[in-house]
């Protein structure tokens, strides 16, 4: 058998949850984010749209999964290096502290059963690592008080990932790692920025992001394979996001959030043999509000927000609930 999981995860985690814009840090500013999340489908996307069961094999079973779950735990380190450049390491999504596949003992024969215990996702999304320069803005090397512009640069960096269970390790009595929540593959691109201003309070962001994967062999990866010479293609991220900034207290400033975000991938070679049908797409829209708080002992910036999907092809109908906070440090 050489798919277990067919119409499941492809992109589980795929989308950050921080609100993408071109402002930077001030200089000698420290940022740190924590940011849980929930996530929960019971759907998938075929690669026609059409919303489906999530099944392990249709071939062998019809028995749906119960659902699949996760809890996330992100962070990022974001540091001011000067007014028009923050440097930054993001892992967002980040370490799944739980998940579920909702599968147990599903039969993948006439008479064969998979004994695993219990099927979850990997632990770990990827790292990126980069560099966001503000070209355009107040304080930048072209000044402008209407609109900003920034370019980051960066690399996505691998975590560890899980190896693919083998038919023989599927029946055993075991919990097993059925999909990464990250391709654990090195990345080079890079993200764009533009911000309008329409009012002193209200500004429009558009946001693009381009990763890049040269062919590469995997180590452990529950999706592509152990040791397998794997061709990813690109991420492709697009995403168009009103904000709302107004003070409402003394020290205190409400924010509103409406991003609209498309993401897709192509068709992906493993050891050289293109994988029909593996291209992806997803639309997504993830209103949120949070309060900044500029007056207290160090500012923060709490933010609760909601990831609705939309469309898709290929793709997980993945709903996403999560906390932000943020907390500034001046050194």
């Amino acid at each position: 058998m050489k798919k277990l999981l067919i119409l499941v995860v492809l992109l589980v985690l795929v989308l950050p949850v921080f609100a993408d814009d071109a402002l930077v840090l001030p200089q000698g500013v420290l940022r740190i984010s924590i940011a849980p999340s929930y996530g929960f489908a019971n759907k998938t996307w075929d690669k026609d749209g059409e919303a489906q069961d999530i099944i392990p094999n249709p071939l062998f079973t019809t028995n749906k999964s119960d659902g699949i779950q996760y809890f996330n735990l992100g962070i990022a380190l974001e540091y001011g290096v000067n007014d028009w450049i923050t440097a930054a390491i993001q892992w967002t999504p980040g370490w799944n502290l739980w998940s579920t596949m909702g599968f147990d003992k599903q039969p993948i024969g006439p008479s064969t059963y998979l004994y695993f215990d219990q099927g979850v996702l990997g632990s770990y999304a990827d790292l990126f690592a980069g560099a966001k320069i503000q070209i355009v803005g107040k304080k930048a090397p072209v000044v402008n008080d209407t609109m900003r512009f920034s370019i980051a640069p960066g690399v996505k960096i691998p975590m560890p990932g899980d190896s693919k269970p083998t038919q023989a390790d599927l029946v055993k009595d075991e919990t097993h790692v059925l999909k990464e929540i990250d391709n654990h593959l090195w990345g080079l691109g890079g993200r764009l920025y533009f911000d309008y201003n329409v009012t002193s309070e209200f500004f429009v962001n558009l946001y693009s992001e381009f990763i890049y994967y040269p062919e590469q062999k995997t180590d452990k990866n529950a999706t592509f394979g152990d040791k397998t010479k794997v061709a990813k293609g690109y991420d492709w991220t697009i995403e168009i996001e009103p904000q709302y900034w107004a003070p409402v207290a003394d020290g205190l400033v409400f924010k509103a959030f409406l991003p609209f975000t498309y993401k897709m991938t192509p068709d992906y070679k493993i050891e050289g043999t293109k994988q029909a049908d593996s291209a992806s797409t997803i639309l997504s829209v993830t209103p949120a509000l949070g309060l900044f708080f500029t007056k207290t002992f160090m500012p923060i910036e709490l933010e609760v927000g909601y990831r609705y999907p939309l469309m898709g092809t290929n793709n997980t109908i993945m709903n996403v609930v999560y906390i932000l906070g943020r907390f500034y440090m001046k050194f």
